[in-house]
Parts: structure tokens; C-alpha cells; sequence
């Protein structure tokens, strides 16, 4: 878990952690140079749990370089992570293990998720999973089919393939993900095991164009390793006019959105 400036929901990161029903795990959290009251919390923690294991990087390097801090310093056999404010539900690890143990061919495992706001509330709208090895293969250079905090994998894959590339800002799973397809076996769990906080602070809002920038250069790395054909072209158009909407209209866009979601909740609690 790498963590910046998270005080405001990283306790309850680290709670769905530890309370986790499969218990048999170091837990790393790199701190990124936090400057709010992140370090007292998660000094606490260590303190009344020796399974928890602290970072502090000398100077702030970001969540790729960090990332790849905690890939070193794990000496277990598999990886997971989590953001600092995201939710895992009490089995995830537990019922991802089992499957592992049940499939000897399976090498990285993500999860379906839920989106929930910045209070906590689940947000409305399931978009369609993609779970099976061939159907990913065949459609990961469409979009990201990963919830980052929902992945487990086995650590052997980075003896294999190496760890995040450092000069894909904000997208370093994405294409972590489009590497480890080319050569293991990948899966997604229909059961919901994440809870995936979408919040105004996200690096995906704040810094959209350059996030889109490096997701199609992703997707054309990935055209090299898995090839290329004519249904990706569409998915790769989007990206582009993303990157060309001025910030201005994605912002008015937002303001009407959020004004529309405040009309329609004083509807619905309107009573004759």
C-alpha cells in the first residue's frame, strides 16, 4: 500500500486489511513523504501489528517508484496491493487463495468491484465484467479490465517480466497488466471483493489528458505484444478525443451532472 497524504481514509484501508479472514500475510505500506497526520496512523498500526511493515522514502518519488519499493522489499509468494482508499471485504484474500490452490496454471487473479463516493456510499452502475482468459486476452486493448486493488499474483511473475514501468504515470497497471497476459494466465472473480472509492482528489480526475496519453501508449506497446485489429480502432479514437476535450467542458460537464444527481434526490424525497 503506498500512501500520500492519506489521512483522511487510510484507516480504513488498513482495517479491511488486517481484519482479513486469511491472516498469513506481511502487509507493506510505503509512505510516500506524507506531510498530514498519515505517518502517526500508520505508526500506530505497526505498533499493535508486527505483520505491518513501513517504508519512508527519502524524498517524494510518487506511486510507480513506490510500487516498485514494495515489490522488492516482499518476501511472500504472492502480491497484493491497495490504495490507501479503497475497501477489501473480509474473504478476498481467502476465497483468491482458493483458487490459486485449484488452478496451478492461474498466475494473476483480479476481482469484480464496487464504486462507492468519497462518503462511503456505493454508486449506482455495474459495467460488464469480462472473466475468463480468452475473453481478457481479447479485449485488455480495449480498456483497463482491472481493479488495481483487487489483483493477486504471484511474485514469480516479476523474475519473468520486471515490475512497473516507471515512465507510465498513472497507467503503470494497465500496462503491467497487458505484459503479464501476453505470458500467464489471467482471470477476473465475478464476486465483488473490492470497494473502489472514486473521489474529486483521484490522480485519474485531476490529470486526465496525461493519463489518456500514456493509456494509448499502452494500448499501442500492447498491439506489438497481443497484435492488433480493427475493433480496437474505436477504443483508441475515445482516448484521443478525451485528450482534445478543453478542461473547461469536462468540468461544466461535471457541474451539470452533480446539479442534475441534487435535482433528482429532492425529487425523490418531494412528498404530497
Amino acid at each position: 500500500m503506498p500512501v500520500f497524504n492519506a489521512e483522511k481514509y487510510v484507516r480504513i484501508a488498513i482495517d479491511s486489511v488486517l481484519n482479513q479472514s486469511y491472516t498469513n500475510f506481511e502487509f507493506i505500506i510505503i509512505n510516500d513523504c506524507s506531510t498530514d497526520n498519515t505517518v502517526d496512523i500508520i505508526n500506530n498500526y505497526q505498533k499493535n501489528d508486527k505483520r505491518i511493515q513501513i517504508i519512508t522514502n527519502s524524498k517524494n518519488i510518487k506511486i510507480v517508484k513506490s510500487l516498485n519499493i514494495g515489490l522488492n522489499a516482499a518476501k511472500g509468494e504472492f502480491i497484493a496491493r491497495i490504495d490507501s482508499d479503497d475497501i477489501w471485504k473480509k474473504d478476498k484474500l481467502k476465497i483468491q487463495i482458493s483458487y490459486f490452490e485449484n488452478d496451478s496454471q492461474l498466475y494473476l487473479l483480479g476481482t469484480s468491484k464496487q464504486l462507492i463516493d468519497e462518503n462511503g456510499k456505493k454508486i449506482k452502475g455495474v459495467e460488464r465484467q469480462i472473466y475468463e482468459y480468452g475473453e481478457i486476452r481479447r479485449n485488455i486493448l480495449k480498456y483497463n479490465l482491472f481493479c488495481h486493488s483487487s489483483v493477486l499474483y504471484k511474485k514469480v511473475i516479476i523474475d519473468e517480466i520486471g515490475q512497473y514501468n516507471e515512465k507510465y504515470k498513472n497507467t503503470e497497471d494497465y500496462e503491467y497488466w497487458i505484459r503479464i497476459i501476453k505470458h500467464f494466465k489471467t482471470e477476473i472473480l465475478k464476486d465483488i471483493l473490492v470497494f473502489y472509492r472514486i473521489s474529486p482528489q483521484m490522480v485519474s480526475l485531476k490529470k486526465r489528458k496525461q493519463q489518456f496519453y500514456y493509456v494509448i501508449k499502452a494500448k499501442i506497446f500492447g498491439f506489438k505484444l497481443l497484435g492488433f485489429y480493427w475493433k480496437y480502432l474505436p477504443f483508441i479514437i475515445k482516448d484521443i478525443y478525451i485528450i482534445s476535450v478543453p478542461d473547461f467542458a469536462i468540468i461544466l460537464k461535471r457541474k451539470i451532472k452533480k446539479l442534475i444527481l441534487i435535482y433528482r434526490k429532492k425529487q425523490s424525497n418531494f412528498v404530497i
